[in-house]
């Protein structure tokens, strides 16, 4: 990364006056990719291995930081700087290189800190992602079909340009005397999604990614009356034609590798 300046879990590096410098000329390294292994047998007598896969590993990367001129790692410094960098969960980390890539990352690693007798320096930090790749903002977005006699049309750009599908999450509250929904991709060979008898005014999000639905009808499952085409997205536009009265709640974060 070129840019000396960054945002982690919300925060500029400016307010904590750090700067991302290299210790070494040449060319600059940029989070990218995380590597690949091959999941194979090998038998003995056989030259071509049995090929089962792949295994994906998260992504990793190492910034270097000193402080911002004027400023030195004095003790308060140094207990503001582990506060904000070193958290337990997953944080947003951001590049001014391209603050539109977002990496979810942990901190794993900045054993050594080292400074002259003014305590200036620097300090390598090693951060772990959540994936392979970065993702992007998240899209929200409400569609008001609550006057949809036939069918609506709406577009969904799938950003993402890394798997064959992405699964967006959705939610929908039923309108009137709607008792069920469908959603049909016309850019995805017609596929359609379909939640049928439900009860009137019911509202029920569906995670299409991890296959969970929920509703807010007290104990009640769902899964029943579903068609178990979980929605899905080709990439690019998609025209997904709606049929039903209700809100139409959309939510996407692409992977994507830029």
């Amino acid at each position: 990364m070129t840019s000396t300046k960054f945002k982690f879990d919300g925060v500029e590096s400016t307010t904590m006056h750090v700067d991302v410098i290299r210790m070494e000329g040449g060319l600059v390294p940029t989070p990218f990719l995380g590597s690949k292994s091959i999941v194979e047998d090998k038998i003995y007598g056989k030259d071509i291995p049995f090929f089962y896969g792949i295994e994906k590993q998260p992504l990793t990367f190492s910034v270097t930081f000193s402080m911002s001129d004027g400023y030195s790692f004095n003790s308060q410094t140094k207990f503001d700087l582990a506060k904000w960098l070193f958290k337990d969960t997953y944080k947003v980390f951001q590049t001014y290189d391209d603050l539109t890539k977002l990496y979810y990352a942990i901190c794993t690693n900045a054993e050594e800190l080292f400074t002259t007798i003014g305590d200036n320096g620097y300090f390598t930090a090693t951060f772990r992602c959540n994936a392979p790749w970065a993702y992007t903002q998240v899209y929200e977005a409400t569609h008001d079909l609550s006057l949809n006699e036939t069918t609506t049309t709406i577009v969904l750009n799938n950003q993402c340009n890394i798997n064959q599908y992405y699964f967006p999450s959705i939610e929908f509250t039923l309108v009137g005397a709607a008792t069920g929904i469908s959603i049909v991709n016309s850019t995805d060979a017609n596929r359609t999604f379909a939640f049928t008898n439900l009860t009137l005014l019911e509202t029920v999000s569906v995670d299409n990614t991890n296959k969970y639905i929920l509703s807010d009808v007290p104990g009640v499952y769902r899964f029943g009356n579903f068609n178990k085409n979980w929605l899905r997205l080709v990439y690019g536009n998609n025209s997904l034609v709606v049929t039903g009265k209700c809100s139409l709640k959309t939510k996407m974060c692409f992977p994507i590798i830029k």
